[in-house]
């Protein structure tokens, strides 16, 4: 019939990384729009398709009703249980290693094994031990957080560099309840060159 469009072939829509959904689907209902056409793309590994009459928020419901649709039967799942189990182990192992590491603190005399010991502790990942007294107990072996910063560090004086990576220990515990993973890096680093 002269006059009416037709549908073309869906158009694929590319989401770019950091892409949030609202712009992605406002995007892809003004190409339908302009192209008279269905849009689709994977969002999240969550497909949409849009047509040219549809409305940004019935879209946007839709993609949200499958997400919680997909969440609640990948939760039902047993991948999802068995994934759980192995976490909730794993956290029970690291909650007994942080509980042995506090019952056996370091000999504070070999700095070796002060380091060591802040390298078993920071493997610990799931568990925040800013609140377990170990900066107090460091605090009283004469070890502080951020000591021999700027000027202070001495690069090729095996004390003061131990203290050095001590003290960032100690100031990840103290300010994020973690030690930064990048400590085990600085430790292997410092052991080469001292050890």
């Amino acid at each position: 019939m002269f006059g009416e469009l037709t549908m073309q072939n869906p158009i694929t829509y590319d989401t770019s990384p950091g892409t949030r959904i609202e712009g992605a689907i406002s995007d892809m209902l003004t190409l339908a729009k302009e192209h008279n056409t269905k849009v689709t793309t994977i969002f999240n590994d969550n497909p949409i398709t849009v047509s040219p009459d549809d409305k940004l928020p019935d879209v946007l419901e839709n993609w949200n009703a499958e997400c919680n649709r997909r969440r609640l039967e990948y939760e039902q799942s047993l991948e999802y249980i068995a994934s759980k189990l192995k976490h909730a182990q794993e956290l029970q192992q690291q909650k007994d290693r942080v509980a042995e590491l506090l019952n056996n603190p370091p000999d504070f005399t070999d700095l070796n094994d002060v380091i060591t010991w802040l390298e078993e502790l920071m493997r610990c990942d799931y568990i925040n031990i800013k609140y377990h007294g170990i900066v107090e107990l460091f605090n009283s072996k004469g070890f502080y957080p951020n000591v021999n910063t700027g000027s202070d560090f001495k690069e090729n004086d095996k004390e003061n560099w131990a203290r050095y990576l001590i003290g960032q220990a100690l100031d990840g515990i103290q300010s994020m309840g973690a030690i930064p993973p990048i400590y085990e890096d600085f430790a292997q680093t410092w052991r080469n060159k001292f050890l």
